[in-house]
Formats: C-alpha cells, structure tokens, sequence
C-alpha cells in the first residue's frame, strides 16, 4: 500500500482547515450574541419574572405567554401588552397563555365562561361578580376576574392548581362607520 507524502502544501492547507473549523466552533457563540441581539421587548419581559416566554404571530396579533403563577394576572399582563401594544403599532386580538392548566379547573372556566360574555356584551359586571363568588363558594378555590384596558383577565386557582385566560373586551366582529347589527 502506497504512502502519500506529507508535502508543505498539504500541511499548510490542513492547518487553514483546522483554524477555520476552530474559529467557526467558538467564535459562533460570540457572533450570535453580536447579531442576535435581544429586543426590547425580550428584555421588558425578562425583568418581569412571572413572563417565562413570549411569542407574536400573524404580525403581532397573537401573543403566546407562558407564565408562572401570579398574584395578579391583569398587573402583570397589561404593561406589558402595552409595551407590545407601542413598540410593534399594532393592536393584540388574541393572548394565548400557557400555563400548567390544570383541567380539574376547565369546568368552573365553563361555567363562568356564559356569564363572561354576558357581562361582555352588556356591561354588567356585577352579575359576574355574584357568579364568581358562587364558585368560590362551591368549588373551594380562589377565583379573580380583572378587568383590563382591553382584555378581562380570568385567573382560577385551587390548591397548586392553575387555569388562566385572557378574554379580549371587545367583539372580534369589525363594523364600517354607518352599518347597523341586527
């Protein structure tokens, strides 16, 4: 079996590849870092420990949260939709929150859901409160409903479990100036 030669040419071209493949491997990190700057915003939601994630979509109509437990969802969620709100000079139809939703709570978010969008609709919020308080009182839990700028904040707890939603105020339906609903 024939040996090849070790020329100075195939050496040279050896260590090029070698100081390449090394530059690549650990200045990636620095590079990323360097052009993959975070934004604003992931810095607004950094400071705020209970945003552990946050996503836009469809051209920041659609938030993703994923969330940990909070105190107050509508205090922590409405400065930070109205940073959203500022810096991307659109407006956010739908907050989608991803938490451990705990299904044992599904059903009283069921229940409350019918007079949610009673109260939405007409504006009667007291009845909402009276109903809230009945679930309280029947499933043994701590129920908050916050009402926001632009969105009615639901958050359900019992124990360590956890269901939260945000439900926008206003209807999804878009209606011309001079057009009547009937």
């Amino acid at each position: 079996m024939p040996q090849k030669k070790w020329t100075i040419k195939r050496i040279f071209l050896i260590g090029v590849a070698f100081i390449i493949t090394a530059c690549l491997l650990f200045g990636g990190e620095a590079l990323a870092k360097y052009f993959l700057k975070d934004s604003p915003l992931q810095q607004w939601a950094e400071a705020v420990p209970e945003i552990k994630e946050f996503t836009l979509q469809r051209k920041g109509e659609v938030l993703h949260l994923r969330l940990e437990k909070t105190e107050d969802l509508r205090s922590t969620l409405e400065p930070f939709l109205r940073e959203i709100r500022e810096r991307t000079k659109g407006d956010i139809r739908e907050v989608v929150i991803e938490t451990p939703q705990a299904p044992e709570l599904a059903p009283v978010y069921y229940e409350l859901s019918f007079i949610l969008e009673e109260a939405r609709v007409s504006g009667n919020y007291q009845a909402l409160y009276e109903k809230l308080q009945e679930l309280e009182a029947k499933y043994r839990g701590d129920f908050k409903v916050f009402i926001g700028e632009e969105f009615i904040f639901v958050q359900l707890a019992k124990n360590d479990l956890l269901y939260y939603q945000a439900v926008s105020r206003f209807s999804p339906l878009r209606i011309r100036e001079g057009e009547v609903i009937r």
